[in-house]
């Protein structure tokens, strides 16, 4: 083999493993893009996985909280940067599976003037199936522009109960 011929083996065997994982990743995150933040951060024990974690709290819910009865609403605050114009955001409840239970909408409580966190209520009407003991609410920055690298979204992990099992347990 030739040093032209090793060259050209050489660069090859390169693109042949560049276009592999770039299939890897289309087939696994729908996007030629890596995600930098939209990784589905979700929540391990009581903490947020994700460099996003400081942008919302939650004043109401956190890390394997009980619910009860739909709707799911909650509170907490937001870096403006999370709210459309509109001042809203997509929240979501889903169970382990990815099954989508529920849709709903983070709401601004005030004007939106940017670098500002705001107060914000949020509310997921959901419907439940009798095998379902667990799920993730999560919560979408809005991406009016689509781009993987201007979105986020922050998970953090439910328990369904049945109401009457939650007043018997107190």
């Amino acid at each position: 083999m030739t040093l032209k011929q090793y060259t050209l083996f050489a660069l090859l065997v390169i693109l042949t493993a560049a276009l592999a994982a770039l299939m890897f990743q289309v087939l696994t995150t729908g996007s030629i893009f890596p995600s930098q933040v939209n990784d589905q951060d979700t929540t391990q024990g009581d903490e947020f996985i994700g460099d996003i974690e400081n942008d919302v709290s939650l004043a109401d819910l956190e890390a394997g909280a009980l619910v009860t009865t739909s709707p799911l609403v909650f509170t907490g605050d937001a870096d403006s940067s999370w709210f459309s114009s509109e001042g809203t955001f997509a929240v979501e409840l889903q169970d382990m599976s990815g099954n989508v239970l529920g849709i709903g909408t983070a709401l601004a409580q005030g004007s939106l003037n940017a670098g500002e966190r705001l107060p914000f209520i949020a509310t997921i009407p959901f419907e439940l199936s009798a095998d379902v003991i667990e799920g993730i609410m999560i919560m979408q920055k809005d991406n009016p522009t689509g781009f993987p690298e201007e979105g986020a979204e922050i998970g953090i992990s439910v328990r369904f109960v049945e109401e009457s099992t939650v007043e018997e347990g107190a």
